[in-house]
């Protein structure tokens, strides 16, 4: 029962759900440890009650499926997050210039309390070029509505698409945006639309691009893939 708790554990997440960093470790700290105390308990429990054979061997191979079908189960890999959209109203538009101030202390806050990773050097010296190069502006949404979106990545509907229910919120949030210039002027204040915002990574701490050095999201048009999920 060990061993196949084992095996299934360990093998199971690397054949399934290869790109899992700790698949393996199910089999290692979980299921063969788990499938092993069932083995000694099912054979002290046959040993007291002299079990027939051939129920013996029947109940163990029940055993041992279950415990091999449930390990391959949980070693699928699960839904993969692919992002969210949401339904918002602007009601605000500002320039970038506006927030920088406050993102740099925040970046300062942070340089002091983070004692495991340094700031980049001259990181401040950048802050006019980012400016410079990423022309936008900065978006208040009043959020109607949030939902987000997974991959499914069972062998039954690997690939499909999946999204959670609509969550209200009346949140206002910031965004940034160029979808539409760098002028607020192509920002209509109360026009409503849905959006895909994306997260713009950076290699570099502090970030070097202009969005995730405010910490906020790039409002996008709601790509193909996700039109579906608008009307629901």
């Amino acid at each position: 029962m060990g061993s196949i708790g084992f095996i299934a554990g360990f093998l199971g997440p690397i054949a399934l759900s290869p790109d899992a960093n700790q698949g393996p470790l199910l089999g290692i700290f979980i299921t063969g440890p788990m499938w092993t105390v069932v083995g000694i308990v099912f054979g002290l429990l046959a040993a007291a009650t002299n079990l027939r054979l051939i129920v013996f061997r029947t109940t163990l191979a029940i055993l041992a499926a279950i415990a091999g079908t449930s390990t391959l189960y949980f070693s699928l890999g699960e839904d993969r997050y692919q992002g969210f959209i949401v339904d918002a109203e602007i009601t605000n538009c500002q320039m970038p210039t506006a927030l920088v101030p406050a993102a740099t202390a925040w970046w300062q806050t942070e340089d002091k309390e983070n004692t495991w990773q340094e700031l980049r050097p001259r990181w401040k010296d950048d802050i006019a070029m980012m400016v410079e190069n990423d022309r936008g502006v900065v978006l208040a949404l009043k959020v109607h509505r949030k939902r987000e979106i997974y991959e499914q990545r069972k062998p039954w509907n690997y690939g499909h698409l999946r999204a959670t229910h609509w969550e209200p919120g009346q949140n206002v949030e910031n965004y940034f945006a160029r979808y539409e210039g760098s002028s607020c002027s192509g920002y209509a204040v109360g026009s409503r639309k849905v959006y895909a915002p994306e997260w713009e990574a950076s290699q570099a701490y502090t970030p070097d691009n202009l969005p995730s050095f405010l910490r906020l999201f790039v409002l996008e048009q709601v790509p193909v893939r996700f039109q579906k999920f608008v009307a629901d």
